[in-house]
């Protein structure tokens, strides 16, 4: 899923508070995009728990 139908989603997770009532929302949307090596999340996982190991 690339970015751009990423965007509608996180602006409907941003008016759904105003839906309900609220005066004021802060969304914070961060976007990491690597293109210069393959990843995976397994790969990820591994990294993770490699590091909890040492």
């Amino acid at each position: 899923m690339g970015v751009p139908l990423r965007l509608p989603v996180g602006r409907r997770m941003h008016e759904q508070p105003f839906a309900e009532g609220a005066v004021r929302v802060s969304t914070s949307i961060k976007i990491d995009d690597r293109r210069d090596k393959a990843s995976s999340i397994e790969g990820k996982v591994r990294s993770v728990k490699e590091k909890l190991q040492a």
